[in-house]
């Protein structure tokens, strides 16, 4: 019984860990933006390279964590709400990087008057992150929690929806004479926006295991 309880410990603490790594990407995001914003090259390519290596470790630990819920017989009343979880919430960091990726690539020109609202957007996008993180970990640690969390996440991917409609409107309203030009920067906005909606679909498989947990 002791070597299931400590092996147990050990799966929620790769778990934790597993969780700490998505957070750690979505703080990125932001930070991303504002080295293109100001053209820090340098910056921008090193923090490319640490979400690459974010999301390897992150996969890792992943895999470690489904092998172990297998072989190891740990939570057998929660393994399939954990694994569906982690293959999900994997999708978050999968939109964080091809947000970053995607600006990295095509390097587009971003006016003055979206600058701001990027910014605000990619916040409203990592805080739903963030709580969906904080929402994960209650489950299986706190689950008296989870509703908070996932109350949170619902308010922020309804003000990233809002943030993402009114940029929008902003592109195509704007004087810039090119479809192409607009195209692009509504395509980044789309993208930046969808990390939230991600995150929403996350919190919503967590209701559901929260609420079997109960019964």
């Amino acid at each position: 019984m002791k070597s299931v309880l400590k092996q147990t410990r050990s799966l929620i603490a790769d778990f934790d860990r597993y969780l700490n790594s998505i957070e750690e990407a979505s703080l990125m995001l932001p930070q991303a933006l504002k080295d293109y914003y100001h053209d820090r090259d340098e910056e921008f390519t090193r923090r490319m390279e640490s979400l690459s290596d974010l999301e390897k470790n992150a996969d890792e630990i992943r895999r470690d964590i489904r092998y172990k819920l297998y072989t190891k017989m740990l939570i057998p009343e929660s393994r399939g709400d954990v694994l569906s979880i982690l293959e999900n919430i994997d999708k978050v960091i999968d939109s964080i990087k091809h947000c970053a990726m995607r600006i990295f690539i095509e390097r587009p020109f971003i006016p003055d008057y979206l600058r701001e609202g990027l910014l605000d957007l990619t916040e409203a996008a990592r805080l739903s992150v963030d709580y969906t993180v904080r929402a994960s970990k209650a489950y299986l640690n706190k689950p008296e929690q989870v509703q908070d969390y996932l109350n949170k996440i619902r308010f922020y991917e309804h003000e990233a929806d809002t943030l993402e409609q009114n940029l929008r409107r902003a592109v195509f309203t704007s004087d810039e004479k090119r479809l192409s030009a607009k195209m692009q920067l509504s395509g980044i906005i789309e993208d930046i926006s969808s990390i939230a909606d991600v995150a929403e679909d996350v919190s919503d498989r967590i209701s559901v295991a929260a609420i079997k947990r109960e019964f």
